[in-house]
């Protein structure tokens, strides 16, 4: 097997490659939308089973639905609970629900004068077809009763009685085919029977295969109209049930979401290629993760890795974790692909940064658009000119979110200073140690604009961190007197 390798090359393929084509395709498409996805998710059904701790803590975590973060909705648990399978498909119980429901309704009323008579020499397709309208025609006061009680549309109707009479002539027809079969047989035998005691034997053999031809059409249609009532009824109670079981799990997919939509800033902020759902949580500070995602890590871990209960009897079950790790895996390494892939923001090729695959965090958390900080900066130098071009000038974000700001601002630096320092190895050293300068209100957007403004260069974040303008801190809910003694320091430190 040929494929296309990710430089367009048309290689070859083993098996174990093929195998993990859908977790790949899965996994951009995660990252494409900001982790926002429900492929990150598994067994989600799972919230139906000991739910009570796995609820608690999907409480605390925000909702995410058409890309709008809320906080302080609450998942809902019918009561009863459904009961599903691993996939969430429910389990609808027939002893309790399907067959009282069926003897409530009962069978159609119907006669078997009304039914056409089944010649075995007639033409089977035509049989058939009036046997079927035949049945439709018996079976509508009780399709009319199923319509009513379980409100079905007239289309939905005209489907399942369509679906009947197609059952019908197919067992109709295989059974005009088997009798054939078996008249032949005895029209061979009659043929060859010597003395007319053998061919009356063969006549009472065909006599009876016509009686049990004439009973099988008969038992074709008894059978159908048994099977009416019940199929319509475990379809709907089925679906309603499903109804039930889907509002739940939606419900968890979105709070699942809430804490989905943080791996992006955490990969930006801690990200190396080592990081799996096993051991995301070793990669995140503690206070940075409950203060990002509104849960601890021991909460996460349950999530991840599900919990083991023991039932009434003694017998321990195993709950599983809630997320899909070969995905999770697979979306960690393509967005660390991608971030490699737009760090270089001195390339004026590139039409796309990495926060463009950052959706919203929290209602005071916007990552400003691209077009708008160019367009500030713009202005700026507009209103001063030559201002990228003196080395002697400092410029300071001091409530940074990403480093978008900052890093247009080093772009800029960087084109006007290319005359007064040509080597540009030197000349960002001046630019990220002399000129620009940073705090931001937390750690882990701290951590983002070191890495964002670097370009992911380990060189770089050094020079950045030696030189002390780089903090963090929030300037707007500290004393005047601390708030100066920063801004000194930062102004002073490793000149």
């Amino acid at each position: 097997m040929l494929g296309e390798d990710a430089e367009g090359r048309m290689i070859e393929l083993d098996a174990s490659q093929v195998l993990t084509f859908p977790q790949v395709f899965k996994a951009r498409e995660v990252v494409r939308r900001g982790f926002l996805s429900n492929l990150l998710f598994a067994n989600v059904a799972g919230i139906f089973r000991y739910s009570e701790h796995v609820k608690e803590i999907l409480d605390k975590l925000p909702t995410a639905k058409q890309g709008k973060v809320k906080s302080g909705d609450h998942i809902e648990i019918p009561v009863p609970p459904p009961v599903t399978d691993p996939d969430g498909n429910v389990q609808v119980d027939v002893e309790t629900v399907i067959n009282p429901k069926v003897a409530e309704l009962g069978k159609p009323l119907w006669s078997i004068e009304n039914i056409p008579t089944a010649e075995p020499d007639a033409p089977a397709a035509s049989t058939a077809t009036a046997i079927a309208k035949a049945v439709t025609e018996q079976a509508r006061a009780k399709r009319e009763e199923l319509k009513e009680t379980y409100g079905l549309t007239a289309k939905q109707v005209e489907q399942d009685e369509k679906r009947t009479e197609q059952v019908i002539k197919n067992q109709v027809e295989r059974a005009f085919t088997e009798h054939h079969i078996a008249s032949r047989h005895l029209k061979d035998e009659l043929t060859a029977a010597a003395t007319e005691a053998e061919a009356a034997v063969v006549q009472a053999k065909k006599a009876e295969q016509d009686k049990a031809f004439q009973e099988n059409i008969l038992a074709v249609v008894n059978k159908t109209m048994d099977e009416i009532v019940p199929e319509v009824v475990t379809r709907e109670e089925t679906k309603k049930e499903q109804k039930r079981a889907n509002q739940t799990m939606d419900d968890a997919r979105s709070h699942l979401r809430g804490f989905a939509r943080t791996i992006p800033m955490f990969l930006m902020a801690y990200g190396n290629r080592d990081i799996r759902l096993s051991n995301f949580d070793d990669y995140t500070p503690d206070d940075v993760f409950q203060e990002i995602t509104g849960i601890t890590e021991a909460e996460f871990r349950l999530l991840r890795d599900g919990q083991e209960v023991t039932e009434e009897n003694g017998t321990v079950t195993r709950v599983p974790g809630m997320f899909d790790e070969a995905v999770f895996d697979q979306a960690v390494q393509e967005f660390l692909d991608k971030k490699e892939a737009l760090a270089d923001y001195f390339d004026d090729a590139q039409t796309e940064n990495i926060f463009a695959y950052i959706p919203q965090q929290k209602t005071s958390l916007v990552f400003t658009p691209q077009s708008v900080v160019k367009t500030m900066v713009d202005i700026l130098e507009a209103e001063n000119p030559g201002i990228f071009s003196d080395p002697d000038k400092t410029f300071a974000d001091l409530f940074s979110t990403a480093g978008l700001f900052l890093m247009e601002l080093v772009r800029r630096l960087d084109t006007g200073l290319a005359d007064t320092i040509p080597d540009q190895g030197e000349r960002l050293e001046h630019i990220l140690t002399s000129q620009v300068f940073e705090m931001s209100h937390d750690k882990i957007l701290h951590e983002i604009t070191v890495e964002a403004v670097s370009g992911g260069v380990a060189e770089r974040k050094a020079w950045m961190k030696n030189s002390g303008h780089f903090r963090i801190g929030n300037l707007a809910k500290i004393a005047a007197e601390e708030r100066q003694k920063i801004v000194d320091d930062m102004l002073t430190e490793g000149t």
